[in-house]
């Protein structure tokens, strides 16, 4: 069984990682969880697959996971389950990130990376520009968010909702080699 999540994670989380040799990656981003503005409790089901190289953005073998996601001005926290077990979690509070990991999680799954692909999803896009460094830049429409760096599309996510935090959204990052479509359900109770 152990031996099982350790290959399921390689697959999936390691889609995350930059490929060996990048001599560039999209940059991190430590947003405020204040920046937010607004609260959102999230069940997610993720399916990430590495996009193939000159493969026209067609994608391998997908993986799946589980993972439950709250954030409000003070946090962010986030537990990825899978095979009914936490792998891992990340908390963000605006100063400390931290993280903890199954043990047989390799140590290059990024808490960084995965703070960095929450912040592109959801917080708005006036907070990412004002962090980004030069010649990358932001466009936001209904819809679709790039993410560019000298006018080329690095990064491009696809929402499904006018509210980015439910239904579908698809992350494509291009430059890093991977693919995540997010489903998400609100696990908040509605308003009064």
């Amino acid at each position: 069984m152990r031996s099982l999540i350790v290959i399921w994670l390689l697959l999936c989380l390691g889609a995350c990682a930059a490929p060996l040799g990048a001599s560039r990656t999209v940059p991190e981003l430590r947003l405020s969880p204040q920046t937010l503005g607004t609260p959102l409790s999230l069940a997610q089901h993720l399916s990430v697959s590495r996009i193939a190289p000159g493969a026209g953005g067609m994608g391998l073998p997908q993986t799946e996971l589980e993972a439950l996601l709250e954030m409000d001005a003070q946090s962010l926290r986030l537990a990825v389950i899978t095979m009914g077990q936490r792998v891992l979690t990340v908390q963000w509070d605006g100063e400390r990130l931290q993280a903890t990991r199954n043990e047989h999680v390799p140590a290059a799954i990024d808490a960084v990376h995965v703070l960095r692909d929450i912040q592109l999803l959801y917080w708005p896009a006036e907070a990412i520009r004002a962090q980004l460094p030069a010649a990358w830049s932001i466009d936001d429409t209904a819809g679709l968010r790039t993410l560019r760096y000298s006018g080329q599309a690095q990064v491009e996510i696809v929402y499904s909702d006018a509210r980015r935090w439910v239904g579908q959204a698809t992350l494509s990052n291009y430059l890093e080699g991977y693919r995540m479509r997010i489903d998400s359900v609100s696990t908040q109770a509605p308003s009064p």
